[in-house]
């Protein structure tokens, strides 16, 4: 009897050991139940600064880092490489700079078509320098003269371009080489409040011949109508991660945001299980699974999903709508045409070839979302068109991409 209660305790040991060692193998630590995606506690929080915000509050690439980043091993910013990949950036056009006449690239075979000065001077400024003052990828935002058409591009990462590679093959690009003067404002992680801020900033000193939101079908659709204010990003910049400002739909300073988050992943400090379950990474697991699961009450998750489980999809339309409403007015109002454009994601699961309309575009959000506009999508995107993971376009989407909206620029001004 002695021997099978000690074969017992083994067994009980050697799992418990086992469950030890694979839950601080995956990242999990003892207190802590969950790994959150871009999240993890630090034992100082520090404010990056690696995005700045305007006085209107329009988030953008802070251009006075630039230098001394590239003093500095990117390994030891990586939350800042993951967000915008800028130092990569910069060095695949500054290759292409240096072997512009050998390098095959439609900004490239751009280039030799040159004779007119101005063009040639927009196109290499941007060349040297893909980040412009206000901090997007794009060229100068300026007044040119000239007579090509000039194209105003708001949206997110799929509009700055993430995933293209080299940088200089994303959409906003292949546009800008089939010979158009294309102006992108897109930023990785915004949303229509910020591309409503940007054109209400720069749409009369850009004076575009045609706008184009790139809206991301994805995320995009606002699960809390916000204001872009000077003082309230959307997102915290720190060492912990970029974060979302306003999990509960109310903006939370830097501070108390990190503590939501870092309680949201925590075995509460108030439970029976705590005194156990900071020592072990084990016990905190499957204690966080009961809390996941629903079991047990956990303070911030139970507000958490509260708030989040009575706003649908049509309620995110609504939230949506009255930035689309804005944006169209505002273009209108000056007579400029407006195109609103729906970048179509890959749902994880649920896709093939043959169920591209029914998975790719939620059409009844849409219809509230862009009641009385008309939207376009393209229909010949396939699997092969994103990335593995399927968050943006690969190179052979973003062609395809820039292809149907050279199509609908054709047809909107040239057709006119």
């Amino acid at each position: 009897m002695l021997k099978k209660i000690s074969h017992i305790c083994l067994i009980i040991l050697t799992v418990f050991t086992a469950l030890e060692l694979g839950t601080r193998l995956t990242g999990i630590r003892p207190g802590y139940f969950e790994s959150l995606r871009g999240f993890t506690e630090v034992d100082s929080l520090e404010v990056k600064n690696l995005f700045k915000l305007d006085e209107l509050g329009i988030y953008s690439i802070n251009t006075s880092l630039l230098d001394s980043l590239r003093k500095i091993d990117p390994t030891k910013h990586p939350t800042f490489i993951y967000q915008e990949n800028v130092m990569q950036l910069y060095k695949e056009f500054e290759t292409l700079v240096k072997s512009i006449d050998k390098i095959e690239s439609p900004l490239a075979n751009y280039r030799t078509t040159f004779k007119d000065s101005t063009d040639i001077y927009i196109l290499e400024t941007y060349l040297n320098n893909p980040i412009n003052e206000e901090g997007f990828k794009s060229i100068p935002f300026s007044p040119i003269r000239s007579e090509k058409k000039k194209i105003l591009l708001l949206g997110d990462s799929f509009t700055y371009g993430m995933s293209a590679s080299p940088s200089y093959y994303s959409f906003a690009d292949l546009l800008l080489s089939k010979g158009y003067l294309v102006y992108n404002t897109g930023i990785t992680g915004t949303d229509p409040a910020q591309y409503e801020a940007i054109l209400k900033k720069y749409m009369c000193k850009i004076e575009p011949d045609l706008i184009i939101l790139n809206f991301c079908s994805a995320n995009d659709f606002m699960t809390f109508p916000r204001k872009a204010k000077a003082e309230e990003p959307h997102e915290h910049q720190t060492n912990a991660g970029f974060i979302l400002s306003a999990p509960l739909g109310k903006y939370l300073e830097v501070k108390d945001c990190y503590e939501f988050y870092k309680k949201f992943v925590s075995v509460p400090k108030g439970s029976f299980m705590y005194p156990f379950c900071k020592h072990s990474s084990g016990l905190s697991y499957c204690y966080g699974r009961l809390i996941i699961d629903g079991y047990i009450y956990h303070p911030q998750r139970t507000a958490y999903f509260h708030v989040r489980k009575n706003i649908s999809t049509t309620q995110m339309a609504l939230n949506t709508k009255p930035y689309i409403d804005n944006m169209n007015k505002i273009a209108a109002n000056e007579s400029i045409p407006f195109l609103n454009v729906i970048i179509p994601v890959k749902p994880e699961s649920k896709f093939s070839r043959s169920n591209y309309n029914e998975y790719f575009i939620d059409t009844k959000s849409l219809a509230v979302c862009f009641r009385n506009y008309t939207y376009h999508f393209p229909k010949n995107l396939e699997v092969d068109d994103f990335e593995q993971d399927g968050t943006h376009f690969n190179n052979q989407g973003s062609k395809k991409y820039a292809d149907f909206l050279d199509s609908l620029i054709i047809k909107t001004l040239v057709d006119k």
